[in-house]
């Protein structure tokens, strides 16, 4: 009768444990598992951080630290002495990421307003929703607010840069280039393809661009200028997000899946590839997750890894770029077998850095 009473409090303690997914026991571990799939099963990886715990820091990474360019991502993660990395949201086809990038504070590229975005506030508490911003210039008490940041333009657009974009705006177009250093305009330069100083920012304003006559009216060489940026939602300070990538569509929202049958950049989200996903459990950890494609017509469908990441407790959770590019990097290696058998180089990625105590990857607990 004792042996039965002790089976059955097992038996419970387990059934709880397995309900809630995870157990966390430490700030940072790294799991693999099997996901059954139509096909068979395939190999999910699966990494887990507490962003709170100030020993780690988790944060975005840009190939050559710039705009444009691409790089694996073992490189990026070796160079940046990073413990864990995964390919990041979407990018284009010079290696421009599509939306949000802020690291260490530093606004880097605007987000679309469009899909979520994965971003840690100064007190470490991560975020996924989407961000509404614009980038402004002031001077003597006006505000200027830009058609944009740190991105290719037009004659009727007025686009600020800073040198993360690169040494020159690439701006084909005519325009007036006021050049800013620490908030004084150094330079007013005429024409295409200015130069970006380093530790300055420069201002395009296009020769067709509605606010020209306005801007150059009111802002002369050696005057006092502000540039900065305001967020429209959600309520929070541009100071106070600390990094932030933008990630692909929604997958799980308040801890329901709310997955469409097509999505812009991705298409149809029923056909199984190689898939990555970020999330946020209830209890504000981070869990990113990297699905194997192991052939033609294998991986997992978006429907199917939102079902896995419920099973971990995720209560908010997005698509990363995926296909070839879902790679997910761990203890100086890449631990997935990249589609084609060839890492891709990618436009950036997510790390966590930071130092591994004893026991730092004591295994979690796991579900069924």
């Amino acid at each position: 009768m004792i042996a039965l009473k002790s089976i059955f409090l097992i038996s419970t303690l387990l059934i709880n444990i397995f309900a809630r997914g995870y157990i966390f026991n430490d700030a940072l571990f790294f799991e693999e598992k099997v996901i059954p799939i139509e096909s068979g099963s395939e190999k999910a990886y699966v990494l887990i951080i507490d962003p709170k715990n100030p020993e780690f820091s988790i944060k975005p990474v840009l190939s050559f630290d710039q705009v444009f360019g691409f790089e694996t991502l073992e490189d990026m993660a070796k160079k940046n002495l990073a413990l864990a990395a995964i390919n990041g949201g979407f990018f284009q086809s010079y290696g421009q990421p599509i939306g949000h990038v802020v690291i260490d504070g530093e606004w880097i590229t605007m987000p679309t307003g469009e899909t979520p975005v994965f971003f840690i506030d100064n007190s470490g508490k991560p975020h996924l929703e989407p961000i509404k911003a614009r980038a402004y210039v002031e001077a003597g008490g006006k505000r200027f607010y830009l058609d944009g940041f740190n991105r290719f333009g037009s004659s009727k657009e007025a686009i600020l840069y800073t040198p993360r974009y690169g040494t020159s705006t690439r701006q084909k177009p005519q325009g007036t280039n006021l050049v800013i250093s620490r908030g004084k305009v150094l330079d007013i330069v005429l024409g295409s393809y200015a130069e970006i100083p380093p530790e300055a920012n420069v201002l395009y304003i296009g020769k067709d661009s509605s606010i020209k006559k306005l801007i150059l009216e009111k802002i002369k060489e050696g005057m006092e200028v502000e540039t900065g940026f305001d967020v429209d939602f959600p309520q929070i300070e541009p100071n106070e997000i600390k990094n932030a990538m933008e990630a692909g569509p929604f997958l799980i929202r308040d801890g329901k899946a709310v997955v469409k049958r097509w999505e812009p950049r991705i298409g149809l989200t029923t056909i199984p590839v190689a898939r990555s996903a970020i999330g946020i459990t209830g209890d504000d950890r981070v869990v990113l997750v990297t699905v194997e494609g192991s052939g033609p017509g294998r991986g997992i469908s978006l429907k199917k890894l939102s079902a896995f990441l419920l099973q971990m407790g995720v209560k908010q959770a997005a698509a990363l770029d995926g296909g070839a590019s879902a790679t997910m990097y761990y203890d100086g290696r890449i631990v997935n077998k990249p589609p084609g058998g060839k890492l891709r180089p990618l436009g950036g990625g997510i790390i966590i850095t930071g130092r591994l105590s004893g026991g730092s990857n004591a295994a979690p607990a796991s579900f069924p």
